[in-house]
């Protein structure tokens, strides 16, 4: 977790994107995916984290990425909004 911790990523935390990250509450990993919540949080990183019933495995992570992609789909519609229809390149 270092690399939160430097100035450089610090002064440039405005210029990263939004972090989306989901984690099962049976997943070995999940004390280290809420340290890098609370670090990528602390440095004044944009993160949508959340914990639900699940492994680590495809059943999990199909699910995850249904929800993550509709997610996504809804802020590209919002930008439209914005910016007019991102269709036309």
């Amino acid at each position: 977790m270092n690399c939160l911790k430097e100035d450089n990523f610090k002064t440039n935390v405005e210029n990263y994107p939004e972090f989306y990250i989901r984690c099962g509450l049976y997943d070995q990993i999940l004390p280290m995916s809420r340290q890098w919540n609370k670090y990528a949080s602390d440095a004044g990183l944009k993160v949508n984290y959340y914990e639900t019933a699940g492994n680590h495995d495809f059943i999990f992570w199909d699910k995850c990425i249904h929800e993550t992609v509709n997610i996504i789909k809804e802020q590209s519609y919002r930008m439209e909004d914005i910016y007019g229809n991102s269709n036309e390149y």
